[in-house]
């Protein structure tokens, strides 16, 4: 049986995680995903750029992930309203995100820039506080957390995002904001939100998930990406180069 103590160890947590391939691999240099052969980003973020006025083009995800994984299952089942809700998850994706910040050879701030405002992408479901709020705050973020944004009525979904689906609730004009969310699939509501705070003044410096979904099965671009990280031994202080 796991401890605590053993759980959220370093060691522990480097064996649940996947590295993305490096940004001189055949994958989507804004995502961390595969890309066609012969286009410079992925489908998504291809979508992403044409309905988007300001996308943020720098995504960095600790780790990829598929199902079935103990790291999506942390990733699904985190939130107190979700159908298998188990609290400790909650504590996990914490320690990812603590250890990816202090333990990195290269830490974040000197890639992205210095962050004076740190914040959640909006529930879909316009729940506030968001459960990830208080990943960050177990994480030591929860000092320069905001709540900029708010959901609006426009829609929201798989590869369906806009410029007005969220709206700035107080004035961003100059902030610097590390975006969060918990995972990365098509970019549609992190890219949204990343999109409505730069319209609104903001620098959004990067777009910071723990989870990069990969479906290995989607097709052989996929599956080879997939095959290729998995083997490799993942540690925190090769992140964020």
């Amino acid at each position: 049986m796991v401890t605590n103590d053993q759980q959220y160890s370093r060691t522990y947590l480097e064996g649940l995680l996947v590295h993305c391939p490096s940004l001189t691999a055949d994958c989507c240099p804004m995502c961390r995903s595969w890309r066609p052969i012969d286009e410079k980003f992925c489908d998504n973020c291809s979508q992403v750029f044409q309905h988007l006025s300001q996308p943020c083009t720098s995504v960095v995800p600790i780790s990829l992930y598929s199902k079935p994984s103990t790291l999506r299952d942390w990733l699904k089942y985190y939130k107190p309203n979700a159908e298998e809700y188990v609290p400790r998850f909650s504590e996990g994706l914490a320690a990812i995100i603590r250890t990816a910040l202090t333990e990195s050879s290269n830490p974040l701030e000197y890639v992205v820039g210095e962050w004076d405002a740190v914040v959640v992408v909006p529930s879909s479901n316009g729940r506030v506080p968001h459960p990830f709020e208080s990943v960050l705050a177990g994480a030591g973020l929860e000092k320069n957390l905001m709540r900029p944004l708010q959901r609006t009525a426009v829609p929201l979904n798989h590869r369906v995002m806009s410029d007005e689906a969220y709206v700035p609730n107080i004035d961003v004009a100059g902030a610097k904001v590390l975006l969060f969310d918990d995972v990365y699939t098509t970019g549609s509501r992190s890219q949204s939100a990343a999109s409505a705070l730069q319209n609104a003044g903001a620098d959004v410096l990067a777009v910071v998930v723990v989870g990069r979904r990969i479906n290995p099965e989607f097709n052989d671009r996929a599956s080879k990406l997939w095959t290729e990280q998995v083997v490799r031994k993942f540690s925190f202080q090769g992140l964020f180069y």
